[in-house]
C-alpha cells in the first residue's frame, strides 16, 4: 500500500491491525489453557509473552511511516481549538522560514557548492564597468569589450555575449527561441567542446563576413532529426540565412538556455549600442 494510501486508511489500518493483535493473543490463551493453566493464568502468561498491547500497537504504526504527519496534524488541530491566532502566526512563520531558507540554499547551491558546467570554472571571471562616484556597474560596451580585449594582460583570454532572440522559420514551422551573439572564441573561453562542428573563425567575427551559427542539441534533434548532415545546412533565423557550423553538447547552459549563437562582429548596430554585453 502506497504512502498516502496509509495515511487515508489510518481507521481501517488500526481496526485490522487490533483485530490481528486479539486474536493472536486470543490463540496464546488457548494454547496455556491447553497446557493446564487457569483461565486468569493463561490470559496473565499471554500478555506477559507479547510485552503490552500497547507497546505492539505503537511499534505499528511507526511502521506504516505516517506517524509524524499524524501527530503534526493533531498538534495543529489542538493549537487551533486552543489558541488559533497564535496557531495560524506560528504556522505563517514558520512557512516563511523554510520558503527563506530553500531560496537562500538554492541560490548557494547553484553559485557556491554546485560548479559551473565549464573546464576550470575558478578561473573564469565577469568584467564589468563601474562608476566611481556611485559604484554602480555596468556591462561593457562592444567597443570598449575589443579595446579590452586588444591591451589586456591581466586575462589569458576574453569573449563577449549578448542575449538576442530570433524567429527561427525554416526549416520546421516557425518558433520564437532565445539566442545569443557571441565573438570568435566564446566556447574555447569556457572550456566547451562542441557535439559536432567547430567554433566561429576570427574572419567570420566582422561585419560582411558570410552569416554562420552555431545551434543548440535540443535544436538540432528538432529541425534536423540529429542528422550530422545538419552541419552546412541552412538556418533560417530572424529572416536571415545561417550556415550551420556547430551543435553544443546536450548540457550547455550560459545563464539560460541559448538555441542559436552567431558571430557579434557580423551585427552593423553593435558599435553604436553602448551597453548589454558581457
Amino acid at each position: 500500500m502506497s504512502w498516502w494510501r496509509r495515511l487515508l486508511n489510518k481507521k481501517r489500518l488500526e481496526k485490522q491491525v487490533n483485530a490481528e493483535l486479539a486474536e493472536h493473543l486470543e490463540r496464546q490463551i488457548a494454547d496455556n489453557r491447553g497446557a493446564g493453566m487457569t483461565e486468569s493464568e493463561a490470559r496473565r502468561n499471554a500478555l506477559l509473552q507479547f510485552g503490552g498491547l500497547a507497546q505492539i500497537t505503537e511499534e505499528c504504526r511507526d511502521a506504516r511511516g505516517t506517524r509524524w504527519l499524524e501527530t503534526m496534524l493533531q498538534d495543529v488541530r489542538f493549537g487551533l481549538r486552543r489558541s488559533p491566532g497564535f496557531a495560524i502566526g506560528a504556522i505563517c512563520t514558520l512557512a516563511l522560514g523554510i520558503g527563506a531558507n530553500t531560496a537562500i540554499f538554492s541560490v548557494i547551491n547553484g553559485v557556491i557548492l554546485r560548479p559551473l558546467p565549464y573546464r576550470e570554472p575558478s578561473r573564469l571571471v565577469s568584467v564589468a564597468e563601474q562608476l566611481r562616484k556611485t559604484g554602480q556597474g555596468f556591462s561593457f560596451s562592444y567597443l570598449d569589450f575589443l579595446d579590452c580585449q586588444r591591451a589586456t594582460q591581466s586575462f589569458e583570454s576574453m569573449a563577449a555575449i549578448r542575449g538576442l532572440g530570433a524567429n527561427v522559420t525554416s526549416p520546421g514551422e516557425p518558433k520564437y527561441v532565445k539566442g545569443a551573439l557571441v565573438s570568435a572564441g566564446f566556447l574555447s573561453v569556457l572550456g566547451v567542446k562542441l557535439y559536432l562542428g567547430r567554433e566561429f573563425h576570427a574572419d567570420e567575427d566582422r561585419p560582411g563576413a558570410a552569416p554562420v551559427a552555431i545551434i543548440s542539441y535540443a535544436l538540432w534533434r528538432e529541425r534536423f532529426a540529429g542528422n550530422p548532415r545538419a552541419i552546412g545546412a541552412t538556418l533560417v533565423a530572424g529572416g536571415k540565412g545561417y550556415a550551420v557550423v556547430g551543435v553544443l553538447p546536450a548540457r550547455f547552459r550560459y545563464d539560460d538556455d541559448r538555441a542559436v549563437l552567431t558571430p557579434i562582429g557580423q551585427n552593423d548596430k553593435i558599435g553604436t549600442q553602448k551597453r548589454d554585453f558581457h
